[in-house]
């Protein structure tokens, strides 16, 4: 994998924490676990943006279509899988691959955002989904971060006020 350094912003200062870009929403990082060829993969975002770059085959496409809408609507059809709109690759498929059969493949895939707040605080919001197929159709358990760090959900997802792992 290579990786590319993006230059700093061209302004010596950050975003004012009451503009607009301080306040949204942005995407901080992003993860894909044990789904397609992705055994344990974490994307940085570069100020809410993803670079992604490599040979035709090598994931660039399938990355977004394993996070992205899937982590904002939860929704296994196929079509809504693709980057092409196809029905030929299913979530099952991204487990299992093809011609799998009497095996199960868990695997998970996350989404962390930060913002600043007004009084410059950082704020931190996870999505993720739990994904298990076997010879049955898939079983997707969506979550998002818990109210409070330390809340029982999935390891993947938690809410704070400081940085840290997904």
């Amino acid at each position: 994998m290579t990786v590319t350094r993006l230059p700093a912003p061209r302004r010596d200062e950050p975003a004012a924490p009451n503009s607009a870009a301080g306040l949204r929403w942005q995407p901080n990082r992003a993860g894909i676990l044990n789904v397609w060829r992705y055994y344990d993969e974490t994307f940085t975002f570069h100020q809410g943006r993803l670079l992604r770059r490599g040979q035709n085959g090598s994931g660039k496409s399938k990355a977004l279509e394993l996070l992205l809408p899937f982590l904002f609507d939860a929704s296994l059809r196929p079509n809504r899988l693709s980057t092409f709109g196809g029905s030929e690759r299913t979530m099952h498929w991204n487990l299992l691959g093809e011609g799998a059969s009497g095996k199960t493949r868990v695997g998970y895939v996350w989404l962390e955002f930060r913002r600043a707040g007004v009084d410059g605080a950082e704020s931190w919001f996870g999505c993720g989904a739990r994904l298990q197929a076997a010879c049955t159709p898939v079983a997707c358990t969506p979550t998002t971060s818990p109210p409070a760090p330390g809340s029982p959900t999935l390891a993947v997802c938690r809410s704070s006020t400081t940085p840290g792992s997904p």
